[in-house]
């Protein structure tokens, strides 16, 4: 059996996540899979992001959220070779919680 090895908690005890409020989000592939993109080109001429065709998916995934979620939004997101790094921005719709963690 595999275990994962200990973290520090990456939640804060006091803070209520049902808030509106940005939040920003990492989200990394299995086992550090470098599926999502490629980097090309060289710091001279200029570092380029390659989606692949998974990429691609979890792009139109990503800006998808606001026709799925009301009173959400994605501010800003990068697509990295093995992870994705997003502000998700969330306001409650009418004075209602419209998300709980």
């Amino acid at each position: 059996m595999n275990r994962l090895p200990s973290r520090k908690p990456n939640r804060l005890e006091s803070f209520r996540y049902t808030t509106d409020g940005g939040y920003f989000i990492t989200i990394c592939t299995q086992a550090h899979r470098q599926i999502l993109s490629r980097i090309t080109g060289t710091p001279e001429d200029g570092c380029r992001v390659e989606l692949t065709e998974l990429g691609k998916l979890v792009e139109q995934t990503i800006l998808a959220v606001p026709d799925h979620y009301d009173g959400a939004s994605v501010d800003r997101y990068v697509i990295m070779p093995n992870h994705v790094h997003l502000l998700l921005v969330i306001a409650s719709a009418g004075g209602r919680i419209i998300c709980t963690v």
